[in-house]
């Protein structure tokens, strides 16, 4: 029994050591707060891992982003937040009540992790935005990806990363900060390395 407990604790505290929070975010749309995570650093690589909203209720997901994309990550989420606030001007200058279309930006791809009885993985998604025209003229940016589990073709789940606001796509941007990301994943290893 010993073992066992043992073994168990040393798995959890692996799992939590991989990554740790070190921000948050709240999605308007869903009035949730979200944790964004980074994992360790190692050979000058790390991911973050930014929370999403996904259809099953109460099961964590995220978008696993990793260090080498973040700054194209980071121009195309400029690029939608400029289209959404250009897009916002003309359906106010023409009225328009209703709207549901593909915004025409290319984000790099990027890996969608959930909870389910494990942590599935869906690798390789690209992620598209979509501009929406709600009841009475809300404006957002919906992503919304169908995910399959690359384990195992037949576990999916749908994921929703979504924006109501200029300021919310400023404060994912501003968090997106390559310079001060790579340094919190440094003292992630800089603590490690105090217990030699």
């Amino acid at each position: 029994m010993k073992k066992i407990t043992l073994l168990a604790f040393t798995l959890i505290s692996f799992f939590c050591n991989a990554q740790r929070k070190i921000d948050s975010y709240t999605m308007q749309y869903f009035n949730e707060k979200f944790d964004i995570e980074i994992g360790e650093l190692k050979k000058e690589k790390f991911s973050i891992y930014l929370g999403l909203k996904t259809e099953t209720p109460n099961r964590p997901g995220s978008i696993v982003l990793e260090n080498t994309k973040i700054e194209e990550f980071k121009n195309a989420l400029i690029q939608t937040r400029d289209k959404y606030t250009e897009w916002i001007e003309v359906a106010k200058k023409n009225e328009v009540k209703e709207m549901n279309k593909e915004m025409d930006i290319k984000f790099p791809t990027v890996n969608i992790a959930w909870l389910g009885t494990k942590w599935f993985i869906s690798f390789g998604q690209r992620l598209k935005p979509t501009f929406i025209i709600l009841d009475e003229n809300r404006y957002i940016v919906s992503f919304y990806n169908k995910n399959y589990s690359s384990s195992n073709k037949y576990i999916t789940e749908g994921t929703y990363w979504v924006f109501s606001s200029v300021d919310e796509f400023n404060e994912m941007i501003n968090k997106l900060d390559q310079e001060k990301l790579k340094k919190e994943a440094e003292g992630s290893q800089s603590n490690k390395e105090l217990f030699k």
